[in-house]
């Protein structure tokens, strides 16, 4: 039995949840705690749509659970023996963590949650916790939880990356290409974790690796797509791909984008403040209502418009429209509005996300 992959692919599957699931576990508290869902309610009528989904949403290797996002990796494993969090240490680099416990001069690892990750992760915004078993009379030991944030947006199909027990000489990372060389390349040397929460900086000074100046202009076309079908609808917002990849190796796409539902309205926004408030891409008022927490998202990284003609890559946000609806002849919106049209900066410097606030 899963209880803990259980609960993550429950909120994955189910799309969207107007809360995290109840906590059965530590584990799945942790998950909860780090708000491992599509998205909630910021108030009675908003829907906040905040992860993307990746398949499989969770699994087990061996004695360690993990549950993913498209952005976010969580990897829970229940100690074997009674440790003080003071004695614990999480190392990672790009594609290795290591996970190591004081004893007496010298720390011993703990192989289960030690070895090369199937893919590389970021450090920046890392951390781990430590959640308590309360039940004195329960066998079952304290769990680590350690939160990652994936390099790529893609999903993992494993944990570790297979090694050849033949010989680790051969053992090396994985090297960014292309956009994602704009992201921090001398991460090779294991550095330790912050614990229970990563370490942003401040909004005056955030804990970024390299300044990065946003042109909000630049990122978005000024164009959508919409495809419609009965009382289902796709609304594509396009990018520009040399951009978009520019802000994505400054901060993951889950923790910039976001998209704000209401019954009557669509609003995508990146999570960067400017005079207190994110910046808005896109505006879209709703010719019919939709049911906001049965919306859902995804990247869409080749999206063929004829008009600006061209691929690009697309914000994909899938509507549900309420019974009654039209059949799908008329158009979806009665009015939109780009990224121009919404008093966004043509420039931003030296800017913060949402974590940094």
């Amino acid at each position: 039995a899963l209880p803990t992959a259980t609960a993550a692919a429950a909120m994955f599957e189910a799309g969207v949840s107007s809360k995290v699931p109840a906590a059965e576990s530590p584990e799945s508290q942790a998950l909860a705690d780090e708000g491992f869902a599509f998205g909630s309610y910021l108030d009675g009528q908003t829907f906040q749509l905040q992860r993307f989904l990746a398949l499989p949403p969770g699994s087990q290797d061996g004695d360690v659970e993990w549950a993913q996002s498209m952005g976010k990796l969580v990897i829970m494993y229940e100690l074997p023996e009674k440790v003080d969090e003071n004695d614990l240490a999480v190392e990672i680099n790009r594609w290795q963590v290591k996970v190591s416990v004081a004893d007496g001069k010298r720390r011993r690892e703990l192989p289960a949650v030690t070895g090369d990750l199937r893919h590389t992760v970021r450090r920046l915004n890392s951390y781990w916790k430590l959640e308590r078993n309360e039940d004195q009379s329960s066998e079952a030991g304290d769990t680590i939880c350690i939160f990652l944030t994936k390099q790529d947006h893609h999903p993992w199909k494993e944990l570790w990356k297979p090694v050849s027990k033949m010989s680790t000489v051969y053992r090396r990372s994985v090297f960014p290409y292309a956009h994602g060389a704009y992201a921090v390349t001398g991460e090779d040397r294991f550095a330790e974790l912050p614990r229970d929460a990563p370490l942003w900086g401040s909004l005056e000074s955030p804990n970024i690796d390299k300044p990065y100046t946003f042109r909000p202009m630049k990122l978005c076309v000024g164009a959508d797509d919409v495809l419609r079908e009965g009382r289902t609808a796709s609304v594509y917002i396009l990018f520009n791909r040399h951009e978009l990849m520019q802000l994505h190796a400054f901060c993951p796409l889950e923790d910039v984008l976001c998209a704000d539902i209401t019954e009557m309205q669509l609003r995508v926004s990146v999570k960067i403040f400017v005079d207190g408030q994110y910046i808005h891409i896109f505006e879209g008022d709703l010719q019919e209502p939709c049911i906001p927490e049965k919306s859902s998202w995804e990247m869409v990284w080749c999206r063929h418009c004829e008009e600006p003609f061209g691929d690009f890559p697309a914000l994909r946000v899938n509507l549900l429209l309420r019974e009654g609806a039209s059949s799908g002849d008329g158009p979806l919106f009665h009015a939109r509005r780009h990224v121009a049209a919404l008093g966004a900066p043509e420039v931003v410097d030296g800017v913060a996300t949402e974590q940094a606030r």
